[in-house]
């Protein structure tokens, strides 16, 4: 009975290392949602398999704010904020007119974007809470994005959009685009040609 007891223990233990050592260290991604609403008619899903975050619809989507909702609860953070880190590919579909403030602001691993001949906005802005400033660029902090295609029919760049996307090469600014916000493009260091037209 000792023996059974000794190995049924050293069985048991074996099993909690493995389970410990197989299990991702990021609870939270295991159990956040992979798809739900970012606007009143756009969605968004998330395949991890392919590290891809697709935006669906029509419309608008929802500005987001970088903030803790402990600091300020009215404050919603994006609902894809937990794979922020995983992303790398980024697709929104035809439908898509405008795309929200902080949306994917330090997507790092971001080095794909699709964006679709709907897309008439891209919202950034800057602001100061409680002493503090805070910039709230689309795509700002994106540091592995090196190209991006924007659609024709464009024609607003807030500012702060593309602040600090460091990799950032060349851009191609389409005869559409009438207003680029302040600093739309600061720190994109990498910044080699900016074609207009």
């Amino acid at each position: 009975m000792k023996t059974f007891k000794r190995r049924f223990l050293a069985a048991l233990c074996a099993c909690m290392l493995m389970l410990t050592v197989l299990m991702p260290t990021d609870m939270s991604i295991v159990f956040a949602a992979t798809s739900g609403s970012c606007g009143d008619n756009a969605t968004w899903s998330f395949d991890a398999s392919t590290k891809t975050l697709t935006i669906s619809g029509t419309g608008e989507t929802k500005k987001y704010y970088p903030i803790s909702p402990s600091i300020a609860p009215s404050i919603t953070k994006a609902p894809w904020v937990d794979y922020k880190p995983n992303i790398e590919k980024i697709v929104v579909e035809e439908g898509i007119t405008v795309l929200g403030a902080d949306s994917f602001y330090e997507c790092t691993e971001l080095t794909e974007v699709s964006l679709p001949s709907t897309l008439t906005k891209i919202c950034g802005s800057g602001f100061a809470f409680r002493n503090t400033d805070y910039t709230l660029g689309c795509f700002q902090y994106c540091t592995k994005l090196e190209s991006i295609t924007l659609p024709e029919n464009l024609v607003e760049i807030e500012s702060y959009v593309f602040n600090g996307c460091s990799a950032l090469k060349k851009i191609v600014i389409p005869d559409s685009v009438t207003t680029i916000g302040e600093y739309a493009f600061f720190e994109c260091t990498d910044l080699e040609r900016v074609t207009f037209g």
